[in-house]
C-alpha cells in the first residue's frame, strides 16, 4: 500500500526551477525512449525531420511535436496540476506517436499518464478479456 500524496509530494516538483526541470527532463526522456524502442534500420539512419515544434509555459506546461520524413510521429503535452500547496500536484501527460513496424504496417498510439498511471490505447495493442458475469454484477452493485 503506498500513499498516493506522499509520491505526488516528489521533491523533484517542490519549487518552480525544480518543476522546470523536471519537465525538460520528462521531454529528454520521452524522445530518448522512442529513439531507442524501435530497432534502427538503415533506411532510418538518414531520416529527415520534417518538423518540430516545443512550447513551454515554465512550472505549468509544455508541448511538443515532430515529423520526420520515414512516417515516425510524435506528439506530447504536460500540465501541472495544482495541489493544495506548490508543494504538491501532480502532472497530466497526454500525446501519441506513429511509427512503422517491421512488417510494414503503421501504428499509433495515443497515451495519457498522470494520477491515474500511464494508459496506452492502440488498435494492435492486446486487450483484456471480458469479465465474469459475477465480477460484472459485483461492479454494477458498486456503482463502478
Amino acid at each position: 500500500i503506498y500513499n498516493r500524496q506522499k509520491l505526488s509530494n516528489c521533491h523533484l516538483v517542490g519549487s518552480r526551477v525544480s518543476r522546470m526541470t523536471f519537465t525538460r527532463t520528462i521531454a529528454l526522456l520521452a524522445l530518448v525512449v522512442l529513439a531507442t524502442a524501435r530497432p534502427q534500420d538503415p533506411k532510418d539512419v538518414d531520416a529527415q525531420i520534417l518538423s518540430s515544434s516545443f512550447d513551454e509555459d515554465p512550472g505549468k506546461s509544455y508541448a511538443f511535436g515532430f515529423e520526420t520524413d520515414n512516417g515516425i510521429k510524435q506528439e506530447q503535452a504536460a500540465e501541472l496540476i495544482p495541489g493544495p500547496t506548490e508543494e504538491e500536484g501532480s502532472q497530466k501527460v497526454t500525446g501519441s506517436y506513429t511509427f512503422f513496424a517491421d512488417d510494414g504496417n503503421e501504428y499509433t498510439v495515443t497515451f495519457t499518464a498522470g494520477e491515474d498511471g500511464f494508459l496506452a490505447e492502440g488498435n494492435h495493442l492486446p486487450t483484456p478479456p471480458p469479465n465474469p458475469p459475477h465480477v460484472d454484477e459485483l461492479l454494477a452493485q458498486l456503482g463502478l
